[in-house]
């Protein structure tokens, strides 16, 4: 079925040039540019979620030292708000600080404290001691960007935590900010890209549709036409050349070879008047039958043998010509040159028989005949030729030459 709905596109590409060039190029421009958008948008998102990480990485690092100073003040209260009111913003899912054995002590979500977090990262913080940003999913389960700080302990803070050698980082901060809008915008972007593509590629298809209408198209048209009218006979017809390159060669090559069937044409106009010419000079009767028994062409002589005009002759049956039969001689009892040329495959023949001379008479003939292929409507055909002598009239042509003497 999907077959079947292609096939009227195909006929309708088929039926131009232009439009199987534009559809090539715009077709490997689509995929090209898809491509390319592809990889521009993965790029493109990489960099901004990049850039997303340094700058949560960098915020935390900021909101840790309010923090810290509420701890070093033993403000839990204050530290409290701190954390809810920064879960609040625009674009952030969840802020926690969690204690090195991984349980939430605050949260901008009260429900979470006292839950553990798993997350292996925060623990390769705390053998680091440096912060990590990566993706994963969120507390609600949506894509965020979590960026993990140590909370380092220092002197001050060595009442509550110990000694800073012993336990160099009291906690983690995680804040998980939300990629959706990162993804979003990234999204925009591209779209923008491909309307501006698509707006290129639709000047791109412009531009080469009229490019192929002006370089070629409109160049090939008179060559149509011309090849068309060299089709029909016509091989007198030119075409302009126009510039120097490869349609004007083809210009120049089609007038070559137009001139060359036009000197052939006329070439072989002048043999076939030259041999109708020595047909109508030859004093014996001469016609051409084809392989169906019709006579194709017959010369005036043979036509006054006959006493018939040239319209009651061409086309009709050979053996009802001369022989008045309404079917073909039979070849047991005399010679026949279509059966014995074209069917036999004899080269030549040469025999005595008696015709129907004008008047009604049968007239002693002698007849030469030989295979003849000649064109007839276009096409070859396989014909014999005949070469007959009145032998009655030569005799009297002699008597009459003895008598002058």
């Amino acid at each position: 079925m999907p077959l079947l709905s292609l096939k009227p596109l195909t006929t309708y590409l088929e039926q131009s040039l232009q439009r199987r060039l534009i559809a090539v190029v715009a077709l490997f421009l689509s995929l090209a540019s898809l491509a390319f958008l592809v990889i521009l948008l993965l790029l493109h998102t990489q960099m901004l979620l990049a850039e997303n990480k340094r700058a949560s990485i960098a915020l935390n690092e900021s909101l840790q030292v309010a923090l810290e100073n509420a701890m070093l003040k033993r403000d839990l209260p204050g530290l409290s708000q701190i954390v809810e009111n920064l879960g609040q913003r625009d674009g952030i899912d969840a802020v926690m600080i969690v204690n090195p054995e991984g349980e939430i002590r605050f949260s901008d979500d009260p429900a979470r404290i006292g839950h553990r977090l798993d997350d292996p990262r925060i623990a390769k913080a705390l053998a680091t001691q440096n912060p990590i940003a990566a993706h994963r999913n969120g507390q609600s389960g949506a894509d965020v960007l979590r960026s993990i700080n140590p909370v380092h302990n220092r002197a001050p803070c060595a009442t509550c935590h110990g000694d800073p050698a012993l336990h160099p980082v009291n906690g983690v901060l995680v804040v998980d900010f939300r990629a959706a809008p990162v993804l979003a915008h990234a999204l925009r972007e591209t779209a923008i890209l491909i309307g501006m593509g698509a707006i290129v590629m639709a000047a791109l298809g412009f531009a080469l549709w009229k490019a192929t209408r002006r370089l070629v198209l409109d160049r090939l048209a008179p060559l149509s036409r011309a090849v068309e009218a060299v089709g029909r006979g016509d091989v007198t017809t030119r075409v302009e050349i126009d510039g120097k390159d490869e349609i004007a060669r083809f210009a120049a090559g089609f007038n070559t070879t137009a001139e060359r069937l036009q000197a052939s044409d006329e070439a072989l106009r002048m043999t076939r008047d030259a041999l109708l010419a020595i047909l109508a000079a030859a004093p014996d009767g001469i016609r051409v039958i084809d392989a169906n028994f019709r006579v194709i062409h017959a010369n005036e002589a043979h036509l006054a043998q006959l006493g018939l005009p040239a319209e009651d002759v061409n086309d009709q049956p050979c053996y009802h010509l001369t022989h008045g039969g309404d079917e073909p001689c039979p070849s047991t009892m005399q010679p026949c040159p279509v059966v014995r040329l074209l069917r036999q495959g004899e080269s030549g023949l040469r025999f005595s028989d008696r015709h129907q001379g004008a008047g009604g008479e049968m007239r002693n003939v002698e007849v030469t005949a030989a295979p003849i292929r000649l064109p007839v409507d276009g096409e070859i055909v396989d014909g014999v030729i005949e070469v007959i002598r009145d032998l009655d009239r030569a005799m009297e042509i002699s008597h009459q030459q003895r008598l002058t003497e």
